[in-house]
């Protein structure tokens, strides 16, 4: 019958679920034991090759969600110290990551409810942050962006990357905190998009171009954060240079007070995060006018979804290019 071997594994699943559930609030079981048993059970629901099933199929979807709410039992049962320190992220985070671009409503939806609760369990946020899983991406950025640049080089062996890339930037809000980190795994996608690529990698072509979107949107939001922030500090050098200064001395004495009182951090501390926030502005140019070399020439795709997600990324490029040059001149 079919659908019967999955039924019947989802049932032993959610059993093994309320079982480890129940041993880990038992107070009189030690940990270690707790630590090992979790391990194993750990070890073989994220080698399970049921993460590549068709999740659109209610049965599978069935054992998947299992599944997922059995990490999600271990990351609150072991708390905060396990799933810091031992490798219980490294192991969970990117399967659950890949589930959050699932077609199925209900699988995406316990993915992202899993995700908060590791999030939050895990002390990267809490309940009243606006994104927790954002935050537990972003907290583990260096993993999350290593693991992408590895699977894009090698799409052929992890056909699932482009999905798990646009499910992070999509669904986590972790794209702007992350625009320095994303931009090797976004220059690897843009390989995939180049003309002498495109074809081979023609059904990453979607996913990708919603990347570059998501990261082109990013782009966007911080120069906007960096224009604010130059023209705060432009306008209190403006209002307290004297245009007249007696003497040198009364210029840097006056002005050095004066402008200090206005700032929300020392001189020092302002010049150097301006300095900072000057080479990320370059290194987004740089990004963007990657991004536009690359995928302009996609805007003349026989598929219209293809076209239509091209120009959204050229014409996010171009504002972003635009509030660049404004920031410069300020």
């Amino acid at each position: 019958m079919a659908g019967a071997w999955q039924r019947n594994a989802t049932a032993h699943v959610i059993a093994l679920n309320e079982i480890t559930h129940g041993v880990l609030i038992a107070n009189h079981i030690d940990r270690k034991y707790l630590t090992q048993m979790c391990g194993l059970i750990l070890e073989e629901y994220v080698c399970s090759e049921v993460w590549e099933l068709d999740a659109l199929n209610p049965d599978n979807a069935s054992l998947l969600r299992a599944i997922m709410e059995g990490l999600g039992v271990i990351g609150q049962g072991l708390g905060t110290d396990y799933i810091r320190t031992s490798s219980f992220l490294t192991s969970a985070l990117c399967p659950l990551l890949d589930r959050l671009g699932e077609n199925s409503a209900e699988v995406r939806d316990t993915a992202a409810l899993v995700l908060t609760s590791i999030a939050i369990c895990g002390e990267y946020a809490s309940a009243a942050d606006d994104s927790p899983i954002g935050r537990l991406v972003v907290e583990n950025g260096d993993y999350v962006v290593d693991m992408l640049s590895r699977h894009i080089r090698h799409l052929d062996q992890h056909p699932r990357t482009s999905q798990l890339f646009a499910a992070v930037l999509r669904r986590t809000n972790a794209a702007r905190s992350m625009v320095r980190l994303l931009a090797e795994p976004i220059r690897s996608a843009l390989r995939t998009l180049s003309i002498t690529s495109r074809n081979r990698y023609q059904d990453h072509s979607r996913n990708f171009l919603l990347v570059t979107r998501e990261y082109c949107r990013a782009i966007v939001g911080e120069v906007e954060s960096i224009c604010t922030k130059s023209k705060s500090v432009v306008g209190a050098v403006q209002k307290y240079h004297p245009e007249e200064p007696d003497s040198d001395d009364e210029l840097t004495e006056i002005f050095v007070d004066e402008l200090s009182s206005s700032l929300s951090e020392d001189i020092e501390g302002t010049r150097t995060n301006c300095i900072s926030r000057a080479r990320l502005l370059q290194s987004m140019v740089v990004s963007s006018l990657e991004i536009l070399e690359t995928i302009g020439g996609l805007l003349e795709s026989p598929d219209a979804g293809v076209r239509s997600l091209a120009a959204r990324s050229c014409a996010l490029v171009m504002q972003s290019l635009g509030k660049a040059e404004s920031a410069l001149k300020d």
